[in-house]
């Protein structure tokens, strides 16, 4: 599903090729967002670029978060002292930050983006939360039509497909469990136990390569945050 595309006259008009509080906006509306200890929500989505390139698995997060953590990052403790700084400083380094981690976007939402539509790689919410990587970071899906199939954990939140699947078709996990090309369903106690049944093993899928998009108002902590402020402006 398409969630927003470039406007033409819009394009036009403004030089610009989608709006950003937009796509925030329509994000939060089509899209469940995953949560991320450090980034906090962020949104997954397929993305095309005014080149005609695809990328099937992207996911936009909240800048202030990632603003955030860079610049605590700068002023933790260490040895029992604050490196402590005057107010005007501080705010140059918030500056400094900002600028460095949108220009360093592998993904430049404002300069390359004109659609962006939802993603079919991405794991369901309820899935990557209940994924626990002991004592193996193999698991095991079950699908709504009682089928089964195998995963290997990833750092990010798309996988691959099974065929004739969809993701959001899964409504169990068992962790550290892998079914057997006969339909046997195993228990891993260790890796060993995957490495000595890894020729009868039914194919495990693994978790894709994706891109990162930081978007959002930087005085806003968050998305929630930054649609409040949208919905007020309207």
């Amino acid at each position: 599903m398409t969630i927003i595309e470039r406007n033409e006259e819009n394009f036009k008009h403004y030089g610009s090729t989608l709006h950003e509080e937009d796509l925030i906006y329509l994000l939060n509306k089509y899209v469940e967002p995953i949560s991320d200890r450090f980034y906090g929500d962020g949104y997954c989505a397929s993305v095309t670029l005014d080149d005609g390139t695809f990328l099937p698995c992207v996911v936009f997060r909240h800048k202030r978060k990632a603003i955030e953590n860079i610049y605590h990052a700068l002023h933790e403790k260490r040895y029992g002292i604050i490196d402590k700084k005057p107010y005007d400083t501080e705010f140059v380094q918030r500056g400094i930050i900002e600028h460095g981690l949108v220009s360093e976007n592998i993904l430049k939402f404002d300069a390359d983006v004109v659609k962006v539509e939802t993603c079919e790689y991405a794991m369901p919410e309820k899935i990557i939360q209940g994924m626990s990587s002991t004592p193996t970071h193999y698991f095991l899906v079950k699908f709504k039509d009682g089928t089964y199939e195998n995963f290997r954990q990833g750092e990010g939140y798309f996988y691959e497909v099974p065929a004739q699947k969809k993701l959001e078709d899964i409504v169990e996990i068992f962790n550290s469990t892998l079914i057997l090309q006969n339909d046997e369903i195993i228990e891993l106690k260790n890796l060993m136990d995957w490495k000595k049944n890894e020729a009868v093993l039914k194919k495990i899928h693994i978790a894709r390569p994706y891109f990162v998009c930081y978007i959002g108002n930087s005085d806003c902590n968050d998305f929630a945050e930054n649609i409040n402020h949208l919905k007020k402006g309207k």
